[in-house]
């Protein structure tokens, strides 16, 4: 039917206005394929004359009639050759994100009543790198969304080339296609060798393939260079996102490594500030016309980290009503500090729909901590607040636990173990228990005995409460331990407290538990910690909490 392919195929005998191409200044003309060498068929090609503009180019207007069922895929795909003034073939180079060698790419404008209401820049960029003596492959998809569909015009535009350049196209195709939905919203292991399968640069940096024969190399090794700041990186069109319903969890993995121009390079994955010791993250930024609607972190590098090998990124989140009318969706690695190169594995990056088996679930109903024993063998989502690292620990306070958490290098009291919760949980009126099994041990290996009775000095126990940010204000809760057993040195010791939610704690943006208070030279282990809400009323509990802010 006419919706299933949009732009058919040019016939040899069809006139330029029937072929419903028409130009962004300049002009356009079609070419007979033979003229031009064209090996993929006979049809005419649509080609631009006298650009003298980076915005002179070609458009396309879309049949709106096709463009009604929000959510399905509209696929493109064309060949494509640049050549000068005098014929000579042109070059461009498709990781370039400025300068004079930049690709052509193909963007839509959305209008209503006459008037501009949106525009999808780069929904079809060229794949792979590009060859000037040959036929390059221009392509990408979009999906529609609500502003497509209510639209009463949708065009296609090529152009972003330099002036006196033109471009010809070849086997056109623009068609509806039918989105298979199933588990993965993204999955990259397919990726042919050679090309960026969609990847492209942020920033001013450069997308490269490394072809180095270094052990750790990989086929689908790709490398952001020139990274002059630390939010450049690389970024990729999610172009599955009709599959995403509101409230879907997802789970995303993928591997990493830094590199510099003096060799391998470290990051500390537990820092929660941004510096030069950072970390890159994985950031799923939604698209609304030209401008950016959202920017969430939506994966971090697993601790620890392992300089001479490839690292996990890991996490999981949940679809909004923000994602699923967005026009596009992108995700972003970046926040490596700058001049550091950022090495991905494509092909171990996924993007899945959550099981119950998935790590790090959690719900309002149950322990609001993810990875509360490191059970999994690493420390993912755990952080630092201050400074030291996190070592795991061998054993438990069960005879069956592998592992423990381990906060070490401390320097201050003030230092502590932080992780991330579900705000939206701590609703007003709430109660909860805060529980953990805690062991102290000096730097030495030694075992430290703190006093259950101190409130102040080098012997106070440690406390667990919650950091509530807005903005840049930052308040800490202090939930003191309730059960005042004399602490036994050398061996795990029980910490049980409980808390309400009043309207402050539920009016913050981000909310953590942390773990600190205790002398600056100590290890503090941590096994089994749990945040769990209460049914019942806790007034008859030891309540004590106490408020701070910084």
């Amino acid at each position: 039917d006419q919706c299933s392919v949009m732009a058919p195929s040019l016939s040899p005998d069809i006139s330029l206005m029937a072929s419903r191409w028409r130009h962004l200044a300049g002009g356009v003309k079609l070419v007979p394929a033979s003229e031009e060498g064209f090996p993929f068929g006979n049809d005419p090609l649509v080609a631009t004359v006298d650009r003298t503009s980076w915005v002179h180019g070609l458009a396309y207007f879309l049949d709106t009639r096709c463009l009604t069922q929000i959510g399905s895929t509209i696929e493109i795909s064309m060949k494509i050759k640049l050549k000068q003034k005098k014929d000579a073939p042109a070059y461009c180079s498709s990781t370039d994100t400025s300068g004079d060698a930049l690709c052509p790419t193909g963007s839509l404008r959305i209008m209503q009543g006459g008037h501009n209401i949106a525009t999808l820049h780069h929904v079809a960029v060229i794949k792979g790198d590009f060859d000037a003596n040959s036929w390059n492959v221009l392509s990408g998809s979009f999906h529609i969304t609500r502003d497509i569909a209510a639209a009463d015009k949708v065009m296609f535009y090529i152009q972003r080339l330099r002036p006196f350049v033109n471009m010809f196209l070849g086997n056109i195709s623009i068609k509806m296609v039918q989105l298979l939905c199933d588990e993965h919203l993204e999955i990259w292991n397919d990726v042919e060798k050679g090309t960026y399968n969609g990847w492209s640069a942020s920033g001013d940096s450069v997308l490269k393939r490394l072809t180095t024969g270094a052990e750790l190399q990989s086929p689908w090794e790709l490398s952001s260079m020139n990274r002059l700041e630390w939010y450049w990186g690389m970024t990729k069109k999610l172009d599955k996102i009709g599959c995403m319903k509101i409230g879907n969890i997802y789970e995303i993995n993928a591997k990493m490594r830094l590199v510099t121009t003096d060799g391998v390079e470290t990051c500390d994955p537990f820092q929660i500030h941004l510096d030069k010791r950072s970390c890159p993250t994985i950031s799923l930024i939604t698209i609304g016309g030209d401008r950016p609607l959202g920017n969430i972190e939506i994966a971090t590098v697993v601790g620890p980290y392992k300089n001479d090998d490839w690292n996990g990124m890991y996490g999981i989140f949940k679809v909004t009503e923000e994602m699923v009318s967005a026009q596009s969706i992108q995700i972003h690695i970046s926040k490596a500090w700058k001049n550091v190169d950022i090495v991905v594995d494509i092909s171990t990056i996924t993007i899945k729909l959550a099981t119950p088996e998935t790590y790090g679930l959690t719900s309002c109903s149950t322990n609001l901590i993810k990875n509360w024993g490191a059970e999994i063998g690493d420390a993912r989502f755990w952080k630092i607040v201050g400074s030291g690292s996190i070592q795991l620990s061998r054993g438990g306070v069960q005879p069956s636990s592998k592992w423990s958490i381990r906060h070490v290098d401390r320097t201050r009291s003030s230092d502590g173990l932080f992780q991330f919760i579900d705000q939206s949980c701590l609703t007003v009126g709430s109660f909860w228990q805060i529980q953990a099994i805690i062991k102290l041990v000096s730097a030495r290996g030694e075992a430290f005995q703190c006093d259950i009775n101190a409130s102040t000095g080098e012997y106070t126990c440690p406390i667990i409460g919650l950091m509530m940010m807005k903005g840049n204000s930052r308040n800490y809760l202090h939930v003191h331990n309730s059960v005042k057993l004399a602490w036994k040195d050398g061996a795990y010791n029980e910490f049980r407290g409980y808390l309400e939610v009043d309207q402050q704690i539920a009016s913050f943006d981000k909310v953590g538990v942390f773990v600190q208070r205790v002398k600056g030279d100590v290890d503090v282990i941590v096994d089994s910690i749990s945040m769990i809400p209460l049914t019942d009323d806790i007034s008859s509990r030891p309540l004590s909490t106490s408020v701070g802010q910084y």
